[in-house]
């Protein structure tokens, strides 16, 4: 008779993971089908601004708008000091980028030995611990 319960058990466990993992399909599949409606709305919508020769003539004038500008923007990076300024802000951001990847491993790895989903800092503040997971697809081979 026990056999029988977890044979059961097991039966219903797979059933919901197969519903799970349907369930996770369909939803990339209505997922990939919206971002191709979504590109091709958006490919007329452009089309609409594109086919009218005012609106042209604006973004052109606007372009070579930007072209000069850039010109003038390349040029003030060469200055010494703009220079430096603009390499302590990559620096920066690239620490910061560490920074959050660091303090991620260390979320979970808290949530997974304190099964605590929240954190008070310094501050007193109250802050959640959110895990995100998202879909990547893979080339085939």
């Amino acid at each position: 008779m026990r056999n029988d319960n977890i044979a059961e058990v097991r039966q219903i466990k797979a059933q919901e993971e197969l519903s799970l993992e349907n369930l996770i399909k369909t939803h990339i599949k209505k997922i990939d089908e919206m971002q191709e409606e979504i590109k091709k709305h958006r490919e007329m919508f452009e089309d609409s601004f594109n086919n009218n020769p005012t609106y042209r003539e604006c973004a052109d004038k606007a372009q070579m708008a930007n072209k000069t500008k850039l010109s003038m923007r390349n040029h003030i990076l060469k200055e010494p000091a703009v220079a430096q300024l603009n390499q302590k802000l990559k620096d920066m951001r690239t620490d910061s980028k560490e920074l959050k990847k660091t303090l991620s491993g260390l979320l979970i790895d808290y949530k997974e030995k304190t099964r605590a989903s929240q954190l008070e800092l310094f501050d007193r503040q109250i802050v959640s611990i959110v895990e995100s997971a998202k879909v990547v697809k893979t080339k085939r081979k």
